[in-house]
């Protein structure tokens, strides 16, 4: 019964070895995978002294931070990876503005350096906070570069976001003319024509207040009701304007 025992004990102290050294094998193994480098041709004798080392994810490399023989620490950068396909937009969008915008809307951006290119996108987020003391939210929207420009991390935008339409008066932003703290356009109060040619026409400012500025064109809002089928002229206001500077009427 004693050599029984001490036989037990003895195949119990081999069997709890054995799991640890599989444990251990099976630890080196995953550290090899993880190297790139297969645990079955190791066993099979073939020793390699040299690994590839893979990035986690694809993309370019950005920047080098190791140099060629230092020693580098586990866990220690070796090089920064940029996946420039799955770049985002971050738009700085003010208080005033901040209840309109919605994840959802769609964005459309221009790119300010590069030939103000248009890019459309998709805001997906919105920060709970504001950004240092500019009293602006910063908004994420994902971009849809089906066009496959080449869109690099710090590139700066002008982005219009769609709040929704709506039919309003509108002007060309170069028919409106801004002159001692107002606003004003030209309306046509007289137009004559000879042989059915124009040969002179009149005009009269009118004040205006301006609203939303977009793609060129202005909103408007006369402080006097406008005539239903009113001319007015679309540019040369500031010429107008310096022109008619002794009088309320300017040919």
């Amino acid at each position: 019964k004693a050599a029984g025992a001490g036989t037990g004990k003895s195949f119990q102290s081999s069997q709890a070895t054995y799991n640890a050294e599989r444990s251990r094998l099976t630890s080196y193994q995953s550290q090899l995978r993880q190297l790139g480098i297969s645990p079955g041709k190791v066993s099979e004798g073939n020793i390699v002294s040299q690994f590839p080392v893979v990035s986690p994810i694809s993309g370019t490399v950005g920047h080098v931070i190791a140099n060629t023989g230092a020693f580098v620490e586990p866990g220690t950068s070796i090089m920064e990876v940029v996946d420039n396909s799955k770049i985002h937009c971050d738009l700085t969008v003010f208080e005033k503005d901040l209840m309109q915008v919605k994840v959802g809307q769609k964005v459309a951006f221009q790119l300010t350096n590069q030939n103000n290119d248009l890019i459309t996108g998709t805001i997906n987020g919105i920060n709970k906070s504001f950004e240092n003391e500019s009293k602006g939210v910063v908004v994420h929207a994902v971009i849809n570069n089906r066009e496959h420009k080449n869109l690099i991390p710090g590139m700066y935008v002008t982005a219009l976001i769609s709040t929704g339409s709506q039919l309003t008066s509108a002007v060309p932003v170069d028919a409106v003319v801004r002159s001692q703290g107002k606003q004003y356009i030209f309306v046509v109060i007289q137009q004559e024509e000879e042989n059915g040619k124009e040969k002179k026409v009149n005009f009269k400012k009118q004040e205006v207040t301006t609203g939303v500025s977009e793609l060129g064109y202005i909103e408007i809002k006369p402080l006097n009701p406008l005539a239903e089928n009113v001319k007015i002229a679309l540019k040369g206001a500031f010429y107008l304007e310096s022109k008619s500077a002794g009088g309320a009427e300017e040919e």
